[in-house]
């Protein structure tokens, strides 16, 4: 892992990528001037997050309330949730973010986020964010098939032949 790279004796070049903000996790003194022997490459980018947000407003047009589950150790989610942040303010819609530490963490997350109706999620991408991205899609499809389940059992219910 980069983070060991510091280790390294400064006078052994490293070049790293990193999917977060290596001045943030403390890698390089700077983006434009790393310094010391670490040098890199970076997929963090707040037009990737507000490109995220856009992507759910044309998948789901009529969508005001908007969830995002992030890694809140991952370096960078700061930048990643004031772009998402803006980009849905812009677009209209309310954004939920669920910041989470842990695997163990999940569960209350989706808990919260179905509680708030989000009618989309963004998983913004790191290791432990992408590790549980089969039980991000099992757990959407699941949450979408209960809010099926209980409108058509509201809509019974309003057409007087009960639940």
């Amino acid at each position: 892992m980069v983070f060991g790279a510091r280790t390294v004796a400064a006078s052994v070049p490293v070049v790293f990528s990193i999917n977060g903000d290596p001045v943030e996790a403390g890698l390089v003194a700077s983006l434009a001037r790393p310094e010391a022997n670490l040098t890199g490459v970076t997929a963090l980018s707040a037009q990737l997050a507000e490109k995220r947000v856009e992507f759910i407003k044309d998948a789901v047009p009529h969508a005001v309330r908007i969830a995002a589950i992030a890694n809140q150790s991952h370096p960078g989610v700061r930048i990643e949730q004031q772009a998402s942040e803006a980009a849905a303010e812009k677009l209209g819609m309310m954004l939920q973010w669920v910041a989470i530490r842990g695997r163990h963490e999940f569960d209350a997350a989706f808990a919260a986020i179905e509680r708030e109706k989000a009618a989309a999620l963004i998983a913004v991408p790191d290791n432990l964010i992408n590790d549980q991205a089969a039980n991000i899609a099992r757990w959407r499809l699941l949450s979408e098939r209960r809010a099926r389940r209980q409108s058509a059992a509201e809509s019974r219910a309003g057409a007087g032949r009960g639940a």
